[in-house]
């Protein structure tokens, strides 16, 4: 189960961080019908408002296809990089000789994501005059060892992706570089999250340098059956959050009142909530943190009460509410869609099949219920993605890299038409999505891993044992030294 769910995480995580930048995109076939003229002129150039310049527009040369201006300040110089190379990691069997051929072919299926190639790669050739090759590496648990290995014989790719274990660990052994000096972190157009994440470059900031990129994709989201709801006569959940009134004790009611034996046998035939993100969402929710750093980069072990209270809570939720079936894992999404569960957790891409299945009004979404300890000022905080691209240290031309980065994070190919579309599949309504970005905008990046396996013995002691007295905060405070040490060590020993 644990394999399975992984994998698929993964998977949504790449292709949705890449459909949430390519908005312009839209999956569709029909994508592939943009014309040369589209390409080479200031169609491709957006305005500071994101929206697409009228595509007769000249370009500065007379439509040449180089310099071409994104936004403000942003500009491809169609001579310095005539004949370079960038490579770009890619999941994928190694040895798969059909996905090489798409990709030769400028059709490659990116993470089964059509168009990701023609939208990004095809057209940043044309506007340098470089190159950009793939680099395949296995899918699943595989993928690191195999692109580490090369990073450090030093024939790896320029860009590779990465998630949030990878810190510091990637960061102190230069895999992956600062990216300061070849991206302006300071232009006006990165001051929001039009373009790149906040969440991805606090996260990935160390030492006044940002280590890795990532446009800005939803946080996962509560999804709940509306109808269920409305039978109940229970109050919407997204009507409580904007009333300030979606809390832990809220959504166990809830969950309470879609929990029922509806056969009279004894056993329960729906549930309030399972999911593959099971035990996930109370820890943001709580406001926890794990491991915090100074501004020399210092780790502190941040775990405290509120992570006892997010663990209590998640047990009480089987063993004292009775709200979730004995085996939580088992199919969520076809449980959900038939009305065996009422809510569940997970990335806000699946809703459109969820939509599809069980009908455009029947699924709501809402952010995870605050819990107990999150700050009165904080409306929502949810559990995020925290996948990034950066340059990686064996990078014979990172300046390129980084530029070919920049490019992705662009919407140079995003439309009113095609946003409203991708808005209203996703989400429903334009009000939706500016609630999903207000979530999403409150959404930290948390690190729970990452400092090696000392460390992660200590986490996995943190547990509560009945027959010895050992509850979850007195495992918490007996290990709470030992966590300390092994951060400080994990340091010493990588920087050494």
């Amino acid at each position: 189960m644990k394999k399975r769910y992984l994998s698929r995480l993964i998977l949504f995580a790449v292709v949705f961080s890449m459909v949430f930048a390519l908005i312009a995109c839209g999956g569709d076939d029909d994508a592939d019908t943009t014309t040369a003229s589209t390409t080479t002129t200031a169609a491709a150039t957006t305005t500071d408002a994101g929206s697409s310049v009228s595509e007769g527009a000249a370009t500065d040369d007379g439509g040449d296809i180089g310099d071409i201006d994104l936004s403000s300040g942003f500009k491809l110089d169609p001579v310095k990089f005539q004949g370079q190379t960038v490579s770009f990691m890619t999941g994928g069997p190694q040895e798969n000789a059909g996905r090489k051929e798409e990709w030769d072919n400028k059709k490659y299926d990116f993470q089964h994501h059509r168009g990701w190639v023609k939208e990004y790669r095809t057209e940043f050739e044309d506007a340098t005059g470089a190159t950009v090759t793939q680099r395949p590496v296995p899918e699943g648990e595989g993928m690191a060892t195999r692109y580490l290995a090369e990073i450090a014989a030093g024939v790896g790719p320029d860009v590779i992706i990465f998630w949030a274990d990878s810190k510091p660990n990637y960061l102190l052994k230069n895999i992956v570089i600062g990216l300061n000096d070849y991206i302006d972190f300071d232009s006006p157009d990165y001051a929001d999250d039009r373009y790149i994440s906040r969440q991805i470059t606090d996260y990935y900031r160390w030492k006044g340098q940002i280590y890795g990129v990532n446009k800005p994709f939803p946080t996962c989201l509560m999804w709940y059956n509306k109808e269920m709801v409305d039978q109940l006569g229970m109050s919407d959940p997204l009507d409580l959050w904007k009333q300030g009134r979606w809390t832990w004790d809220a959504w166990v009611e809830l969950a309470m009142a879609m929990t029922q034996d509806l056969t009279g046998d004894g056993n329960m035939d729906t549930f309030g909530y399972a999911g593959w993100m099971y035990g996930t969402w109370q820890i943001p929710s709580n406001g926890v943190d794990f491991v915090t750093f100074d501004a020399d980069g210092m780790p502190t072990f941040a775990m405290d009460h509120k992570w006892v209270t997010a663990k209590e809570f998640t047990d009480d939720m089987s063993q004292k509410y009775g709200i979730v079936p004995w085996d939580w894992w088992t199919d969520p999404f076809g449980r959900f869609y038939e009305g065996v569960i009422g809510m569940t957790y997970w990335l806000t891409n699946q809703l459109v099949e969820a939509k599809q299945t069980m009908g455009m009004d029947a699924v709501g979404f809402v952010c995870a219920p605050r819990g107990p300890d999150l700050p009165a000022n904080m409306t929502s905080r949810d559990q995020p993605e925290a996948l990034a691209f950066g340059v990686t240290g064996c990078s014979k031309n990172p300046e390129l890299a980084a530029l070919f980065l920049e490019w992705m994070m662009r919407d140079q190919n995003d439309t009113n038409d095609k946003k409203a579309r991708f808005i209203n599949e996703i989400y429903g309504s334009e009000e939706m999505y500016q609630y999903a970005q207000e979530w999403n905008g409150n959404a930290p990046i948390l690190q729970t891993s990452g400092f090696g396996q000392d460390f992660a013995d200590i986490l996995a002691k943190i547990v509560p044992n009945a027959d010895e007295g050992i509850t979850y905060a007195s495992a918490l405070e007996a290990n709470r030294g030992a966590a300390q040490t092994a951060l400080y060590n994990f340091l010493i020993s990588t920087q050494s």
